[in-house]
């Protein structure tokens, strides 16, 4: 008996598809490029010159009542569809099936981003503070009680703010080389199953 499944993917990844599903013995049966361009309307503006003197004016001078815009844009559709199929007769079916599945799932996984944007408004925020409050003293003045207050509120919620983020990112950097590393795991097993056939 055979297995079938059908992956959209876009050009540049195709290969990448094709080696990993190998791996779990799917075989590749068809691939067609995709590529469609058309263009959509996306609205229209209307504009009437109306009856009051400058309206009279457009009138005249354009020889209509107003004018109609119509608004569009390109749409691109592009992948590749790829087919496969898989006997379920091949040796060590029900092991390679069972590594295919644990592997995508692992897929879901996506690498966690840093808290970049949170960390530049600290660091702005808490140097636009300091640098009012040097001003101060340099002109002789003491800070104002305003700017000692914004920098207490400020840095009181921006600084755990930022700094949860921080370690989020470092437990989710964690988790996610843990998964990498599984699935390099994965791989290696339905590397060997796929020699010793």
């Amino acid at each position: 008996m055979k297995e079938h499944r059908t992956e959209r993917v876009s050009p540049g990844t195709e290969n990448d598809v094709i080696e990993i599903l190998a791996q779990f013995g799917w075989e590749l049966v068809n691939s067609q490029e995709i590529y469609n361009e058309h263009t959509e309307v996306d609205g229209v503006e209307v504009t009437t010159y109306g009856n009051d003197f400058f309206g009279g004016i457009m009138k005249g001078a354009t020889g209509s009542d107003g004018k109609i815009s119509v608004k569009q844009r390109q749409v691109v559709t592009h992948f590749v569809a790829l087919q496969f199929e898989r006997d379920t007769s091949i040796p060590h079916y029900k092991k390679l099936k069972e590594l295919g599945d644990d592997y995508e799932r692992c897929l879901s996984c996506r690498e966690p981003k840093k808290p970049i944007k949170r960390t530049v408004v600290l660091a702005i925020g808490v140097v636009i503070l300091l640098i009012s409050i040097v001003l101060a003293i340099i002109e002789g003045n003491s800070p104002e009680v305003w700017e000692l207050i914004a920098i207490g509120v400020f840095g009181g919620v921006m600084l755990p703010f930022t700094a949860v983020g921080w370690v989020l990112y470092k437990k989710r950097s964690v988790s996610y080389i843990s998964v990498l590393q599984l699935m390099q795991e994965i791989w290696d097993k339905a590397l060997e199953l796929n020699c010793n056939e």
